[in-house]
């Protein structure tokens, strides 16, 4: 049962993939027919990729270094 959940959440998240992907592609494409594909290459060029600022450790977790086990 937790397999088919999982599978499920796993399918779920390929497909909020895919819809982002053709969301982007279409918008890039509306822009190319609106105005041309150099001005719209030229903006994606000048613009840098944005990157999310993360903290550099979440709070509330802590390390647990990996020891290997004696058994």
């Amino acid at each position: 049962m937790r397999l088919t959940l999982f599978q499920a959440e796993r399918r779920l998240l390929e497909a909020q993939m895919q819809v982002a992907y053709y969301r982007d592609m279409v918008a890039f494409l509306e822009d190319v027919a609106a105005r041309g594909v150099e001005d719209v290459v030229d903006k994606r060029r000048a613009t840098p990729p944005a990157m999310p600022e993360l903290p550099a450790r979440t709070p509330g977790l802590t390390t647990v270094p990996i020891v290997p086990s004696a058994a």
